[in-house]
């Protein structure tokens, strides 16, 4: 069970690390690019859905975050 949560944990950051690089104004736009990611990386359909779209959601809250301390 532990080694199931470690893989998904895995997943989500290769998630985030493409959300990362196709990085897009709204995460909207890129909650839809999820269902290319999984259809290219199988793997990525693992996690739940719910998980992953709050992994990319993150990203754009850190962002706008980052840029309101600026």
């Amino acid at each position: 069970m532990a080694s199931e949560a470690w893989r998904h944990i895995e997943i989500l950051r290769q998630i985030r690390n493409h959300a990362v690089r196709d990085y897009y104004r709204g995460d909207y736009n890129q909650h839809n690019k999820l269902t290319e990611w999984t259809d290219r990386w199988p793997t990525f359909a693992e996690p739940s859905q719910h998980t992953t779209h709050q992994a990319i959601s993150r990203i754009h809250d850190d962002i706008e975050t980052l840029q309101e301390r600026r």
